[in-house]
């Protein structure tokens, strides 16, 4: 073993959250320690903090183009963003979903329709409405506390994956799927530490308000968990994305009426 094959020796919760970094976004890291795929279970506590980094993006660049351009294209910039930053993994994620239950009677159709890579016609028109009521939600909120916003909704939506994948068995059958690691290792510490990070990130930022959006959105998760489970029987790498794509849009829609 040549010293480019050697484990990265990094103290354990860095290189989970590099992990995480490398798997849930397209920022580079080291493929020495995205090799370790027996560590993506675990790093699943660090995809909330995720959510501070696309989030933060996303908010930066809409702070910045709100200084100088009309407000819907400051928002579309600022979803473009978000979208650049994760290689748009959850988009894509909710159109193979959509595919699926749309076009797929039984568990293995549905389950062989999302291992699909080409976009069909329920994906297609999902993925738009999803963006164009992902872009009228920002748009009717107000500028003051947007940045905030913008980053609680993207923290708030990452952890309800996790806590998909702490309720459900993972279903594909696929050796190769890139979700089959996260569903080893997901402890209960990791959920734990998942949710202190996001309730953390929420009420540093929009205080009571967001606690209850994110509390309206843990009620949530479990009726999306038990559908998941009479339709697939657990749950794929795409109703991951899929559950993160809706969380961001319950929670955009909290924060407008609360």
């Amino acid at each position: 073993m040549n010293r480019y094959d050697r484990p990265v020796r990094l103290p354990r919760q860095l290189k989970l959250f590099l992990v995480a970094l490398g798997f849930y976004t397209r920022i580079p890291v080291s493929s020495r320690v995205m090799a370790e795929t027996h560590l993506l279970g675990p790093a699943t506590a660090y995809f909330p903090a995720m959510g501070l980094i696309t989030g933060g993006l996303a908010a930066a660049v809409w702070w910045g183009a709100h200084l100088f351009f009309p407000p819907a294209v400051a928002i579309l910039l600022s979803m473009a963003a978000a979208v650049l930053c994760t290689g748009a993994f959850h988009e894509d994620g909710l159109a193979d979903t959509a595919d699926g239950f749309g076009g797929g009677w039984t568990v293995e159709q549905k389950l062989e329709i999302m291992k699909d890579s080409r976009v069909g016609t329920y994906g297609l028109i999902t993925l738009v409405l999803a963006l164009l009521l992902r872009f009228h939600l920002l748009l009717a909120l107000p500028a003051e506390g947007m940045v905030q916003t913008i980053i609680a909704v993207h923290v708030g939506a990452r952890f309800a994956p996790v806590l998909v994948i702490a309720l459900l068995p993972y279903v594909r059958a696929d050796e190769l799927s890139k979700a089959k690691p996260i569903s080893k290792g997901v402890s209960p510490t990791s959920v734990l530490l998942a949710l202190a990070i996001t309730t953390g990130v929420t009420m540093a930022l929009r205080g009571r308000a967001g606690l209850l959006g994110l509390c309206t959105l843990m009620l949530l998760v479990p009726l999306a968990a038990l559908f998941f489970r009479k339709h697939l029987g657990g749950y794929t790498g795409d109703t991951l994305g899929a559950t993160e794509q809706v969380s961001e849009l319950t929670l955009l829609a909290a924060a407008l009426l609360l």
